[in-house]
């Protein structure tokens, strides 16, 4: 399903882009497009990350955003561990 909505979220930039040079969109359309294009593949690549089953990997990519010291680390990876299911559906539920 995610690889689906990313193929199609591509797809679309690609279209859009096309119509654009071809002066077929305002500057204005085109920009508001491009954004929710961007959102839509945001959107996907965090529920990859959701879906990821290694929770290193997990609490890796989430270091960008948590960033949580080496004496914690551990710690966030046992709560990933133990409240996968809720922190999902919390996660999802936040990102839309």
């Amino acid at each position: 399903m995610a690889r689906r909505r990313m193929a199609h979220a591509q797809h679309e930039r690609e279209k859009l882009l096309q119509a654009y040079f071809a002066d077929a969109l305002p500057l204005e359309v085109f920009k508001r497009e491009q954004t929710r294009i961007a959102k839509e593949i945001d959107s996907v690549r965090r529920s990859f990350l959701l879906a990821s089953s290694n929770e290193e990997s997990l609490v890796g990519e989430a270091g960008h955003y948590l960033n949580p010291p080496g004496e914690l680390r551990g710690g966030v990876l046992e709560l990933i561990r133990t409240h996968r299911d809720r922190l999902e559906q919390c996660v999802r539920r936040c990102l839309g």
